[in-house]
C-alpha cells in the first residue's frame, strides 16, 4: 500500500492574482523570415523596442490587445519541420473570422490544423518558421 505524503499547508493569506496577459515570447532563428511571417501571413505590426544585446523585435496587432516579442536566441527551439499541435507549447489567440482565417493561411501558402471538438469550438493551429505553435479560436459570436 502506499504511503500517503503528508505536506505542510501554507499559512492561509491572500493570494496574489495575475491581472492580465502581457505578451508572448519566442526564441527565432532567423529575424528577416519570422517578422515576415508576423508582418505579412498574421498582420501585426512592429512596436518600438528598448536597444537590447541581441536582435529581435515587438510586434502588436491593429488594435494593441495581442503583444509578441520576437528574438533571435540559440536556445532549442521546436524546428522548422514542426507540425502544427495542440499538444506543443502554444499561444492561443481569439479571431473575429476563423473561416477567413483560414482562407487567408491557405492564400499565404501556411498549413494549419484544425481541430472541433477538443474544447467544444473550432479551433486552428499554425506553426511559424521555427515551429512554435500559434492557435486562433472564433470569437463568441453576438446574436442577430
Amino acid at each position: 500500500m502506499a504511503e500517503a505524503v503528508k505536506t505542510k499547508r501554507a499559512p492561509k493569506s491572500k493570494r496574489p492574482s495575475m491581472v492580465a496577459p502581457i505578451h508572448d515570447a519566442y526564441p527565432i532563428s532567423n529575424l528577416e523570415a519570422s517578422l515576415h511571417f508576423y508582418t505579412e501571413v498574421l498582420g501585426l505590426e512592429l512596436l518600438p523596442r528598448p536597444d537590447m544585446p541581441f536582435a529581435g523585435a515587438w510586434l502588436t496587432d491593429q488594435a494593441g490587445r495581442v503583444e509578441i516579442h520576437l528574438f533571435v536566441s540559440d536556445e532549442p527551439k521546436p524546428g522548422p519541420s514542426a507540425k502544427p499541435s495542440n499538444l506543443a507549447r502554444h499561444a492561443a489567440y481569439v479571431v473575429d473570422d476563423l473561416d477567413a482565417w483560414r482562407e487567408h493561411l491557405r492564400a499565404h501558402g501556411v498549413q494549419f490544423m484544425d481541430r472541433n471538438a477538443l474544447i467544444g469550438r473550432p479551433q486552428v493551429f499554425v506553426t511559424d518558421p521555427d515551429g512554435h505553435t500559434i492557435e486562433f479560436q472564433q470569437a463568441p459570436r453576438s446574436p442577430d
